[in-house]
This record gives C-alpha cells, sequence and structure tokens, in this order.
C-alpha cells in the first residue's frame, strides 16, 4: 500500500508541477520553507550536533501542539540532560512559538521532512535519532515507515485521533495500520482514542490512556507570570478587561460588537484581541475604527484614552491572560474547531468561547460540566454572561476560582509520559 501511496503522490507532483513552480518563484514565504523542507540547509543547521551523544528528535505540527508539549520538552531536557534534543514543526507559526517558548531546552530547531519518500530516508539518515516524539497528530507513512526500517523508535505522545479522521484511516487501513503498529508506544488522551485504534487492529499492548498534556503546561511551576513592562499595558488598570485569544476572521466583529455594548453599560471595559495570525492585526485596528472604537496595535503607540488594543506579538498571551478579568477562547464562534481553553482557566479566569471547540470536546465538555466555563454564540449572549458576573462578584471570582482548580486537579500527566519514554528507550 506504501508503494501505492507513493505512485499517487508523484503522479500529483506531475500533475501540479505548474503551481509548485509558480509558488516557488513568486512565493518567497513559502519558497525558502520547501527547499528547507526538501532537505537545503539541513547540515548546516547540525553541523556542530555532537553525534556522539543520544539524540531526541520531539515533532509538534502547529502551535497548539507545540503549546501543549511545553512542560513535557523540559522534563526530558531534566531527564536526559546529556542528550541533544531536537524540535520540528510543520507549520511556519509553530516553529516560530518553539523558538520562543522552548529555546532553553531545545539545542537544534529544524524543519520537517516533506513526506516523500527519498526526503524522508535523507532526514531520518542524516539526522539519525535515538528516539522519535510526535506530538497528538501529524501522521506521515513514508517517514514513519522509514523510521521503523532504521529501527528508530517512534512514541505518540498526547495523541488524539477525530472522529473524521478515524473515518479515513479505517477507509485506508491497509496504508495506516502499518504506520500505526510502527509505534514503539501509543500514549493518547481519551478512551475513544484508545478504542478507535483498537478498532483500527493496533495492538492493545502499544496503547495507554495517559490523559492530556496540556493541563501540566499549565501549571504555575511552566507558565511564567512576568508581564512585559510599559505604558501599553499600564492602560489597563482599573479597567475591565476581557481578553481574546487566538480569533480568526468572522470573530473579531463580534467581539467588538459586544465591546460596544459593553462600554455602554460598563465605561471602564476594555478589549484585548490576540489573534492567530497576527498578519491581520492591522485589518482588525482598521475594522475597530470604522465601529468607532479607539484602538492600537501592541507594537504601535498607544493612547490615553484608548478602549481596546491588539496582541500583536508571539509568545506573549499566557502573560496577557494575567491582566483579564474574563477571557475568550479564539476559534470558536467561527467553525476551526476551537483553541485551548485551559491555559486562561489556570489563570483563575472566568472563560467564554463558543459553540465550535471539537479539537477540545472532552475538556470542554468537562469544563462545562462543572460550570467552569460559559458557552456564547454571539455578542449578546456574551454581554449578558458578563453583566450577570459583573452585577455579582462573588460569583465572578467563585468561578474563576474553580476554573484554575479545574485544571490543577488534573495534572500529573506529564510524569506518566516520562515514564513511558523510559521504558522505550
Amino acid at each position: 500500500m506504501l508503494f501505492i501511496y507513493n505512485v499517487i503522490q508523484l503522479l500529483g507532483l506531475i500533475i501540479l508541477a505548474p503551481v509548485v513552480v509558480f509558488v516557488i518563484i513568486f512565493k518567497p514565504k513559502y519558497r525558502g520553507r520547501v527547499f528547507t523542507r526538501l532537505g537545503y540547509g539541513l547540515a548546516g543547521t547540525l553541523a556542530k550536533m555532537d553525534r556522539s551523544r543520544h539524540r531526541i528528535w520531539i515533532h509538534a505540527l502547529s502551535v497548539g501542539e507545540v503549546a501543549s508539549v511545553r512542560t513535557l520538552v523540559q522534563e526530558v531536557r531534566a531527564e536526559y540532560p546529556e542528550s541533544v534534543i531536537l524540535f520540528s514543526s510543520t507549520t511556519r507559526s509553530g516553529e516560530q512559538h518553539a523558538r520562543v517558548t522552548l529555546a532553553d531546552y531545545v539545542d537544534f530547531f529544524i524543519p520537517f521532512p516533506l513526506d516523500n519518500y527519498w526526503v524522508a530516508r535523507y532526514f531520518v539518515t542524516f539526522v539519525r535519532p535515538d528516539l522519535f516524539v510526535l506530538v497528538e497528530t501529524d501522521f506521515w507513512p513514508n517517514f514513519l515507515h522509514i523510521l521503523k526500517s532504521e529501527n528508530v523508535p517512534a512514541v505518540l505522545v498526547n495523541g488524539r485521533i477525530s472522529g473524521e479522521a478515524f473515518v479515513n484511516y479505517r477507509r485506508f487501513a491497509l496504508l495506516f495500520l502499518p504506520m500505526f503498529q510502527s509505534f514503539r508506544g501509543l500514549a493518547v488522551q481519551r478512551e475513544d482514542d484508545v478504542a478507535m485504534l483498537r478498532s483500527l487492529g493496533v495492538s492493545a499492548e502499544k496503547i495507554s490512556r495517559l490523559g492530556n498534556l496540556k493541563y501540566d503546561v499549565l501549571s504555575p511551576d511552566s507558565v511564567k507570570n512576568d508581564l512585559p513592562s510599559g505604558q501599553r499595558f499600564s492602560i489597563l488598570e482599573n479597567k475591565i478587561v476581557l481578553v481574546a485569544g487566538s480569533t480568526h476572521a468572522g470573530e473579531e466583529k463580534v467581539l467588538l460588537d459586544m465591546c460596544q455594548k459593553m462600554m455602554d453599560v460598563c465605561p471602564s471595559f476594555f478589549l484585548v484581541i490576540a489573534p492567530r495570525e497576527i498578519g491581520r492585526s492591522q485589518s482588525i485596528k482598521q475594522l475597530a475604527e470604522k465601529m468607532g472604537i479607539r484602538m492600537f496595535l501592541r507594537t504601535g503607540n498607544s493612547e490615553d484614552n484608548a478602549q481596546a488594543m491588539v496582541l500583536d506579538t508571539l509568545g506573549e498571551l499566557a502573560s496577557v491572560y494575567s491582566l483579564a478579568d474574563f477571557a475568550f477562547v479564539g476559534g470558536s464562534l467561527v467553525p476551526r474547531r476551537g483553541h485551548n481553553p485551559l491555559e486562561p482557566a489556570a489563570k483563575g479566569k472566568v472563560v467564554f468561547f463558543g459553540p465550535h471547540m471539537e479539537d477540545f470536546i472532552d475538556i470542554v465538555t468537562d469544563m462545562l460540566s462543572d460550570t467552569v466555563a460559559i458557552q456564547v454564540s454571539s455578542a449578546e449572549s456574551m454581554v449578558s454572561e458578563i453583566k450577570k458576573l459583573l452585577e455579582n462578584p462573588d460569583s465572578h471570582k467563585v468561578c474563576g476560582r474553580r476554573a484554575a482548580d479545574f485544571v490543577s486537579h488534573r495534572q500529573g500527566v506529564t510524569r506518566q509520559h516520562i515514564d513511558l519514554l523510559r521504558e522505550i528507550v
């Protein structure tokens, strides 16, 4: 089946060759990434790597997966202090986030190869890892096949399988079953993940349900509470602040509408929007200005009478949540499957999110069941819930405190993952 996969891949490349050439020539930001994922520059990046030392390669798909594995990377560094730790991320934003948050623990940041057989083989044989750790998802048949053929143990940590992905895995079981069987260990988040892997035919002894690493990432020891200083943040003093994290196109209009309505009843209300893609920051500011809201960029000049701010930086969202009275989780009012609600919850904040939280469905279900989060569907519903909490300060405090307790009572997953890695290497 792997042979057929590679034949289809080759035919697709031939058919799409004009598009690929166009992108390489006219899209500089993609050009560089394509070349690095083909292996160009890898030798230079690893020129100073000590090949006599044990090598651990950790890979995460994008920003969310990078964030979820932060504490595990710290513990791997502590557990294997003499090892070389390499880290890769498929997306540009994921790599940028990793470089900001993991620089103290990772020796080399490298690109992840395109899943062409020869490209993947070049990466594996050049790096020659003693252990490969995959975070959550991003399964590539050629890459995993080559790891197995080179006798490199592969471990899945914090694994999750969506219902949509499971349908495809079952449909193409001849391709995906060998891929899953190539792992020495599969640590997954939920019983549903265990059941889906077992129904695909994966050996039971390979599978462990260890819970969700995201809870441990947000412990007080793993999240720095240092807040960047300066006038841009002092403006939030004595304000009622809502921080909207990882927002997507279509959500900012709703949030700004909510901001207008809140300022009518609470003049000290202040909105901070942290877009998922900071390249949209200027357009968000322009939208706010069209709506009559005075907004500034974190990297720009602040205004004394500003009513909102765009957080157009990487790595500051977790700290800025500390200033919030309320938090909104982006990717949830539009169908983008949501983002991590635990970060603001761990800070003891009242958490709001919309109906589209598919990637965190178990966490969200538990949060709603324990009444430590509030689901909303519109600007009006958010305003209504915020007003209720402002009118009842005791309820506001209790809800925030319960959110922090919700996270702390579910921690300890990282240690179990380290124990699994020790069993395998």
